[in-house]
């Protein structure tokens, strides 16, 4: 799963990108993590997750 556009959409706008996609394995799962930041300073963390199985 890829967030780039969506990412690059809310930069475009002036959105803050807290911490940049990345993806990570933890077990069976992968998982793919990206936090935007909101105006009042908290982060809204889009993720996604899958069975490497």
């Amino acid at each position: 799963m890829t967030y780039t556009p969506f990412v690059e959409e809310v930069r475009g706008k002036g959105g803050v990108i807290a911490v940049e996609p990345f993806t990570e394995a933890h077990g069976r799962w992968e998982f793919t993590n990206a936090y935007i930041q909101d105006p009042d300073g908290y982060n809204l963390v889009l993720g996604a997750m899958r069975d490497r199985t």
